[in-house]
């Protein structure tokens, strides 16, 4: 199995943490591909074959992290309409291996991505910038055009900041 296959993986509910064309994929499977890749590095010397799989690992890590704000987002829309007597924060925390810090942060920056008030190319940047961009409007504060131009132009987390 090419590890690049594994940009179209679907979380499972089960002792499986992926699965792939039906395929249920474990930790452990997970890791025995990246000890394959390691093999063919030593057979081939394709250093830039490693490259583009740590590439492809990142693009993955960046995936998770929107995948599960917006489940969160949604879930927390959800939970408020059928079950308002409950704390979602709460739930989320006692059956999940998610903090409540990401909770609070992840559900914020989706709903500023649904409403719109990320605007779309900004939007495509992974969840560290994206964090820092909602709870800067969760504040209060206003992004200006101008303001919003830098943070597309910013290529490392100290010029997002500086910008925010």
């Amino acid at each position: 199995m090419d590890i690049l296959f594994l940009l179209t993986m679907k979380i499972m509910t089960t002792k499986s943490i992926i699965t792939i064309n039906n395929q249920p994929l474990s930790e452990k499977d997970f890791m025995g591909e990246i000890d394959n890749e390691i093999v063919r590095l030593h057979d081939t010397g394709d250093i830039n074959h490693v490259m583009k799989v740590l590439n492809s690992l990142d693009s993955i890590g960046n995936i998770t992290g929107k995948a599960k704000a917006k489940l969160l987002w949604a879930s927390s829309e959800w939970f408020r309409i059928n079950k308002p007597t409950e704390n979602f924060t709460d739930h989320v925390v006692t059956t999940t291996t998610t903090n409540k810090a990401t909770v609070g942060r992840y559900i914020p920056t989706w709903q500023y991505i649904e409403e719109l008030l990320i605007p779309k190319e900004i939007s495509q940047r992974p969840m560290r910038d994206l964090v820092p961009i909602a709870m800067t409007l969760k504040q209060g504060y206003e992004i200006s055009k101008e303001q919003w131009r830098k943070i597309d132009l910013a290529s490392n987390d100290a010029e997002l900041r500086e910008v925010l």
